[in-house]
């Protein structure tokens, strides 16, 4: 039947395992290679002949699972891992509500657990700006709060002297002359999962009667005019 990410083999459909006489997972606690005497007492559901368990495609996250009524207790059989199109069905670790948190080196994604750091993304709060940034005055970068925990934001002003690390989302930087500055800000999440963004900060020339650029620095207030100057 269906399931979230992709399908699920249903619990009752043991024709494939009854076929080649293997036993369905279990959720007892003995793991592979310790003593058995019968195959319900394996994580892996397969005690061997040498009287230990032994692995099954099942039981190990990410393996094949085709050959399996379903895997074991808190684990699903899925062809989809949120991100990628699997052509072979593998088991993946569930998460949240019941099934609870992920290992450390993992993280939830949709219900299932998957390798590494959850992703994330920052997007800008102030940005486009209503006033553009003047030199000589304070510019304000404000950030969306992002939607895990970060513990750390780095900030490159593009300028001498404006690199400095914060634990808030958002800065103030002074520039000193007007022109084009590539401003970048990094973040690191408790995670240990980083992302980056970068806009380009262009600063205004002045008021009404100032030298501008109609194809570069815009007037702090008014227009550049033909003759190159804010009116």
């Amino acid at each position: 039947m269906l399931a979230k990410h992709g399908w699920r083999m249903a619990a009752g459909a043991v024709s494939i395992v009854a076929l080649f006489g293997l036993a369905t997972c279990s959720s007892s606690s003995t793991a592979d290679g310790d003593s058995c005497s019968a195959d319900k007492e394996c994580k892996s559901g397969r005690c061997g002949s040498a009287g230990t368990c032994e692995g099954s495609d099942c039981t190990c996250d990410g393996a094949d699972c085709r050959g399996q009524s379903s895997c074991r207790s808190g684990w699903l059989c899925t062809r989809t891992n949120a991100t990628t199109f699997d052509a072979i069905p593998q088991c993946r670790q569930e998460c949240g509500g019941t099934f609870g948190a992920c290992p450390s080196n993992k993280h939830c994604d949709n219900a299932i657990c998957l390798d590494g750091a959850e992703a994330f993304t920052l997007s800008w709060a102030n940005i486009p700006r209503k006033t553009p940034c003047a030199p000589k005055v304070p510019c304000d970068f404000k950030l969306n709060p992002p939607s895990i925990p970060v513990d750390s934001y780095t900030w490159d002003f593009g300028a001498d002297g404006g690199v400095m690390t914060t634990t808030d989302p958002s800065n103030t930087f002074t520039f000193d002359q007007a022109g084009s500055y590539d401003v970048t800000v990094g973040a690191h999440a408790t995670t240990g999962a980083t992302a980056s963004l970068t806009t380009t900060e262009v600063l205004c020339v002045g008021g009404v009667g100032a030298g501008c650029d109609p194809e570069g620095a815009p007037c702090c207030s008014g227009s550049c005019s033909v003759d190159m100057t804010c009116k």
